[in-house]
């Protein structure tokens, strides 16, 4: 006699062209927040008050999701310590971030900021995981050849009286923020939030 199994309740996918469309929609925000927020700083705001805008619009757009979908706030057994730990990440990277965009143009804090992606993946193999394979290695080093003469490396040592302290403290803020979104990314949390993101959307 066979036992009837339940399928677990998944929420139905959105149709191709509207996930699409929302992939769009957050790559504009994404491309455009960190704009406005220089404009913001240009303006005389704080970077406080541009994390506290960023983040409540987050939550806006987020809580609207959650209350659409019916989906559940109760997190999985032990996820709380994990949430918190996220929560400070993100906040840590948020200040960072938006700390070196007041501090450098927003093309050069976003081009330092997004090498997390090589930081992954190099403390992925730190940690135990799979090697970069030799294209993946040629790749990262093209990258940060190409940063280095993004940032003008050479002829900034040549002419050190070109570069002021605002410039290396935006670029080391850039560089943490970076440094930060590896660990945020590995967190349990996190792979459950891109989860239910991917099952969202695909």
């Amino acid at each position: 006699m066979s036992r009837s199994t339940i399928a677990p309740t998944v929420p139905p996918p959105f149709p191709r062209h509207l996930a699409v469309l929302i992939l769009l929609c957050m790559g504009c925000a994404f491309a455009g927040n960190h704009v406005a927020a220089r404009v913001a700083f240009d303006d005389g705001a704080g970077v406080l008050l541009a994390i506290l805008m960023r983040s409540g619009g987050t939550l806006l757009v987020l809580a609207m999701l959650v209350l659409w979908q019916k989906q559940s706030l109760r997190l999985p057994p032990g996820a709380w310590r994990w949430q918190l730990l996220l929560g400070l990440l993100i906040t840590a990277q948020s200040l960072c971030l938006y700390s070196a965009v007041a501090r450098v143009p927003v093309a050069l804090a976003l081009l330092v900021a997004n090498v997390f992606p090589i930081l992954l993946a190099l403390l992925t193999w730190a940690m135990g995981g799979p090697r970069p394979s030799a294209r993946t290695a040629m790749l990262m080093g093209l990258i940060l050849v190409g940063l280095v003469f993004v940032l003008d490396v050479p002829g900034r040592l040549a002419n050190a009286g070109s570069v002021g302290p605002d410039w290396w403290l935006g670029v080391t803020l850039a560089f943490c923020a970076a440094s930060v979104s590896p660990v945020r990314c590995g967190s349990p949390t996190t792979n459950c939030l891109r989860c239910a993101v991917r099952r969202a959307v695909c």
